[in-house]
């Protein structure tokens, strides 16, 4: 008997520590803190107010901790049940519901639409813009501000369990981006000058890689890779192709004519000979001039 630990050995006491109950007084001076925030500037996320509730200069502080957060959620929560908070100014992005628009005619629909557009002001602008947030909370903030003015920049949640694939996403992203761009000068480097194009170009000015590389503003390392096929930046690609240009050479598209300039070469697509004599056959009506196999 005496190897049996008694019950109160193992019963629970009592904590000593007692948290002070907030009167109903400084419940009343919390809440209204919470609203004058939120009126000021809203929507807003539960976090961002609790911050703003941490600061020692207001009447009715709460502690920078989990249990001051907890307080400040559970005012929220109470202000909004009573209607004193209006539910659209605390932003939760992380409970949205899914639904499929339907509209009663053609006429509604286009008029919804015309409501969601937006125009590219990054379009011919030198540089873009995004706004990387680790919580969706902060993201619907941004987002409720895109929505009512032009979009200001692109929100992407940045993962907190996988950075480095946010960042290659977001890098994927931008290129593609700059090559759909019409007016893009970096489309138009990137589709003429291939790294066969490139070689040939400097054989053409008799240049060496590093006189590329320095009209260029370049590394030699960069032009020797691109030329082997390697990756490069795009900027790289429009820098190269710039200098070239700049030393007197037209790069000419596929299907296009020059009229004018000096004499060059041009590749051309190949024809198979028996391709080329099928069509032949074809041209002149002539079955005879085909093989047993292409009739």
């Amino acid at each position: 008997m005496d190897d049996i630990p008694s019950v109160a050995a193992t019963t629970y006491q009592a904590r000593l520590i007692k948290r002070p109950k907030r009167s109903k007084a400084q419940v009343e001076q919390l809440d209204e803190q919470i609203l004058e925030v939120l009126r000021a500037d809203h929507p807003q996320s539960v976090r961002h107010v609790f911050y703003m509730m941490t600061d020692p200069r207001l009447p009715e502080p709460v502690e920078k901790a989990d249990n001051g957060y907890q307080q400040v959620q559970h005012r929220c929560a109470e202000l909004r049940r009573t209607g004193a908070l209006r539910y659209s100014w605390i932003t939760d992005a992380t409970r949205r519901g899914y639904h499929v628009a339907t509209y009663t005619d053609e006429a509604e629909f286009i008029r919804e639409v015309s409501r969601e557009y937006r125009a590219d002001i990054w379009r011919d602008a030198e540089c873009y813009c995004e706004v990387w947030v680790e919580s969706r909370s902060i993201a619907g903030v941004i987002e409720a501000a895109n929505s009512r003015f032009p979009p200001i920049a692109d929100i992407r949640l940045k993962s907190a369990f996988d950075p480095k694939r946010t960042l290659a996403e977001t890098c994927r992203f931008l290129a593609q981006k700059q090559l759909d761009s019409s007016s893009s000068p970096m489309r138009k480097a990137f589709m003429l000058l291939t790294p066969e194009m490139c070689h040939a170009a400097r054989a053409l000015l008799k240049w060496k890689l590093h006189q590329l590389a320095s009209e260029a503003g370049l590394g030699i390392a960069t032009v020797r890779r691109f030329e082997a096929g390697g990756t490069v930046r795009l900027a790289s690609v429009e820098a190269m192709f710039q200098a070239l240009q700049g030393a007197g050479l037209e790069f000419i598209p596929a299907g296009e004519k020059s009229l004018e300039g000096g004499p060059g070469l041009r590749t051309i697509p190949l024809v198979e000979p028996e391709v080329a004599a099928a069509e032949e056959a074809v041209e002149l009506d002539d079955p005879a001039l085909l093989s047993p196999g292409q009739v």
